[in-house]
């Protein structure tokens, strides 16, 4: 559904008394007897129209109308020529300065009339459904395309070129643009899109490009894009996402789904989600847009909805940029051009882009946030320039640094100094090639073996920003990946899947958690396949994408010793021991601390004592099995302080008080059984 605001001048014109008291008492009556004509007139559910205010010569309109190409002067007037002769008389309709709205300021116009009583005849609000901005499960921000003047090919590549875009972005310019698409009327969607960006800002600037070239190109019929993001695990059978998805027929929707980290943390919780998501694309694919996001600290949430979609509905994957620090100062520029804050000079943008050399699209964003703050302060509100703010009572997000957070991991003495001989040869060896004393990059990729929640995916994330930092990968970007993400279900497509992953990559490290499963199925060749597609892209991405493997220490072992094209290219080795009991208590000490709570020594020493127990266990779970400890004994001590709830008063300490009765869970008193998990995870995984 499209919605419109306009002006009509009518013939002969409706003159409507525009005094107050009685005259205003008069004309209210009069807008709203006419609105409820037109509003009778909406009998086939696709198009509604109402009049906010009477002007000189005829009245402003807003409507929505549901169809899958753009409205114009000449249609509308056409449209609501006998309506309008219906419900006044008029004989002529001539439509003015119409332009495209997004169902926020639809909604506004009709709150106008309900308030001036223009509208006692009917609630378009939920006559139509459009009330489902304000969801406590999801949430929506809508905005409208700068489509003015239309975008020309050259003009798409320009722009696209200021925002560091990436060739899989500059790809899809070419097929948008290419003469071999029809381009009289909108058909209906060929494909869809699958972006991966830094963060929103970044996702975003991508996305309001593309949906002008495909405006430009009668790929779309409107120019709306309804951004929803927050998206939880109760927002499945919504009602409300129907209703949104239904209304944006003939523009964009764009789906932020960033849940990997509660995904992993409660196991499947997030699938009702994807399995409803899924079915309402489906629903509705034909003649919306669909444009999934997903960012690069938060992979994983897109991974089944994509695997589920993927035999009923292509997807473009469009990776975010990355550019020289030429590059990144242009585009500061450019952003900083566009703002209404007092601008910086060229010497302060150079200055805040710091010491790096390579830079993603998503960094410019947070330099340029950072920078637009510290503008109200010192260059808006000079009031506030010398004020030294106290820590206490400044709310601030810590930047990580990934080589510190390396450093501060508990345990991984011997891994840490690996890692950092690795860094330090990957260096060298830049700068010999940059020397010209080494022609041939060497291979760089790496196998992790380990237990699970012994830390490898995290080291492994740490590792792709600590080399992006030092400037030897260029992007930085982890793509994580596994068997069902390789391996396709029809001949012909695993080798395509693989290639996606070695190009989405690309900069940065390419991480195949399990991948002698692979071989899991020895009866077909799929595995196969995958296996020997993996080992020429690693090949002709030696240069661009590092490869690590990780897994179980023996099955990683087999899976390499029957591989001899896979074992001869890995540089690097790394084990991942167990936890011991002692490190267990200190992970334990610290994932209470990041939450606010404080142990105490005696609850310390019981845990560390069961630890014991368990570590003697096969595949106990090491870091998982620690966060599995502490999910549970919030969850008795919860249930102890409700219980006190009608004697006590619960005060802030002993809501966040724990006592060795709370350690005393099912976790921790089966440790003669293998431990069965509740789904939870650690972020050391």
């Amino acid at each position: 559904m499209l919605f419109y605001e306009f002006q009509i001048s009518c013939s002969p014109s409706e003159e409507l008394p525009s005094g107050y008291g009685e005259e205003r008492r008069k004309r209210e009556e009069r807008l709203s007897e006419l609105n409820e004509l037109l509003y009778a007139q909406h009998t086939d559910g696709k198009n509604f129209f109402v009049i906010d205010r009477p002007l000189s010569d005829g009245f402003h309109m807003c409507g929505a109308v549901k169809q899958t190409k753009p409205m114009t002067a000449g249609p509308l007037g056409k449209l609501l020529a006998p309506m309008l002769s219906e419900a006044c008389g008029i004989k002529k309709v001539s439509v003015n300065s119409l332009r495209e709205i997004t169902r926020e300021q639809f909604a506004h116009y009709i709150e106008i009339c309900d308030k001036k009583s223009y509208l006692n005849c009917c609630s378009p609000l939920y006559d139509l459904q459009l009330n489902y901005a304000d969801n406590r499960y999801f949430r929506l921000a809508e905005e409208m395309g700068t489509m003015r003047p239309q975008l020309s090919r050259a003009k798409a590549y320009r722009e696209a070129d200021g925002l560091m875009a990436d060739s899989s972005f500059l790809d899809e310019l070419a097929r948008i643009y290419s003469d071999k698409n029809e381009r009289k009327i909108f058909y209906g969607h060929p494909v869809h899109y699958h972006i991966t960006a830094g963060n929103s800002d970044a996702a975003m600037t991508m996305t309001r490009l593309l949906v002008r070239a495909l405006y430009a190109n009668k790929r779309l019929a409107g120019q709306r894009i309804n951004r929803v993001y927050n998206i939880q695990e109760e927002c499945y059978d919504e009602s409300d996402l129907d209703h949104l998805l239904r209304h944006a027929e003939g523009g964009t929707v764009v789906l932020e789904i960033c849940s990997c980290a509660e995904e992993e943390r409660y196991a499947g919780s997030y699938e009702r989600v994807n399995e409803y998501l899924a079915a309402m694309i489906r629903k509705y694919q034909r003649n919306t847009l669909f444009i999934l996001v997903d960012f690069h600290m938060q992979r994983g949430g897109l991974k089944n909805l994509l695997t589920t979609l993927r035999e009923d509905i292509s997807f473009v994957h469009i990776e975010e940029g990355a550019g020289s620090r030429a590059q990144a100062a242009a585009y500061l520029q450019s952003l900083d051009a566009q703002s209404s804050m007092p601008h910086y000079t060229e010497h302060e943008l150079e200055q805040a882009l710091g010491d790096r050399r390579t830079f993603r699209a998503s960094d410019i964003h947070q330099i340029h946030e950072k920078l637009y703050r510290d503008a109200l302060k010192n260059k808006s509100y000079r009031a506030y320039q010398d004020v030294d703010f106290h820590p206490e009572t400044t709310v601030q997000k810590p930047t990580e640094d990934a080589a510190a957070v390396l450093r501060d991991m508990v345990g991984l003495k011997q891994q840490k100094e690996i890692l950092e001989q690795i860094v330090a040869a990957f260096a060298i060896r830049k700068m010999r090639t940059e020397m010209g004393t080494e022609t041939k990059r060497p291979s760089m990729h790496m196998c992790f073996t380990g237990n699970p929640g012994t830390a490898k995916t995290t080291v492994a994330r740490l590792l792709a920003d600590i080399l992006s930092k030092e400037n030897i990968l260029p992007t930085g970007r982890f793509i994580e990946c596994g068997r069902s993400d390789l391996v396709a279900k029809y001949v012909g497509w695993t080798a395509v899947c693989v290639k996606e992953k070695f190009r989405a990559a690309r900069g940065g490290i390419l991480f195949i958690d399990e991948a002698y499963a692979l071989l899991d199925d020895r009866s077909g060749s799929y595995g196969d396949e995958a296996i020997s597609t993996i080992v020429q892209e690693m090949e002709n991405h030696r240069e661009d994408v590092i490869v690590i493997f990780a897994g179980y220490p023996k099955k990683m072992q087999d899976f390499l010793d029957a591989n001899e094209g896979l074992r001869s290219r890995i540089a690097f080795h790394v084990s991942f021991p167990d936890y011991t009991a002692d490190e267990l208590a200190e992970i334990l000490s610290l994932i209470a601390r990041q939450q606010g709570y404080t142990l105490t020594e005696e609850i310390v020493t019981h845990c560390r004592t069961q630890f014991s127990s368990m570590c003697r266990q096969e595949d106990f779970g090491n870091g998982r099995f620690v966060r599995n400890v502490f999910e549970q004994a919030l969850m008795k001590q919860s249930q102890r302080l409700w219980a006190l709830r009608e004697h006590h008063a619960l005060t802030e300490d002993s809501l966040r008080q724990l006592t060795v009765a709370d350690f005393n869970v099912a976790a921790l008193q089966h440790a003669e059984r293998r431990q069965t998990s509740m789904g939870f995870s650690v972020s050391h995984g």
